[in-house]
């Protein structure tokens, strides 16, 4: 078994590609296996990948005397901003796919004036998916209107959960603002009967 190195910060501030990597090897195991408390497996890589990365560029700034301890708390506020995301998205997703039912719902209606100003919104929703930049649109579609796990569209698109949550984060504040005016009308719309 590899004798770990002793943490040189001094030397990780500096620059030092080395003592950086026997930072990593030493934290890496310990710091995974505490995000997994928090979140699945593959989140918890790419949170402490992502971790190392910010740490790396910002190592100048950072003044600490326990370089371990900064790291996992660190790590524990990524982890729980991740979820906070991740709760936002599923609310914001439980909103959409209610108003989409109510949509289908009103279809079954004969036609009225109501059903036409559904249809023109529909029309506006899907005006402002096409502005999105591609991979967004993509990734957003698959989740609102095929209704593919994040893990699936991971897969379907050739790139990583957290990706896709940051594709779809992105997506849901765009449309936030370019429809916060429509989103009373939208409410409005659904509640009269």
């Amino acid at each position: 078994m590899q004798k770990k190195k002793p943490i040189n910060t001094a030397k990780i501030k500096q620059g030092s590609s080395e003592a950086f990597r026997d930072l990593f090897y030493n934290l890496y195991p310990r710091l995974v296996a505490f995000a997994t408390r928090f979140v699945d497996d593959s989140t918890a890589e790419d949170l402490v990948q992502e971790l190392f990365t910010s740490f790396w560029e910002k190592r100048r700034q950072i003044e600490t005397k326990n370089i371990t301890s900064f790291l996992f708390k660190w790590l524990q506020n990524n982890c729980l901003n991740y979820l906070k995301h991740k709760d936002i998205i599923n609310n914001y997703k439980d909103t959409v796919l209610l108003a989409e039912e109510r949509i289908a719902y009103n279809q079954e209606e004969p036609k009225t004036f109501k059903e036409l100003e559904v249809k023109d919104l529909r029309k506006i929703i899907d005006q402002a998916l096409i502005e999105l930049p591609p991979k967004t649109q993509q990734a957003f579609r698959l989740s609102y209107l095929k209704e593919l796990s994040h893990k699936e569209i991971a897969k379907q698109m050739n790139i990583s959960v957290k990706t896709v949550d940051n594709h779809i984060y992105n997506a849901i504040k765009v449309l936030r603002i370019k429809m916060k005016d429509l989103f009373i009308f939208i409410l409005m719309l659904y509640n009269i009967k």
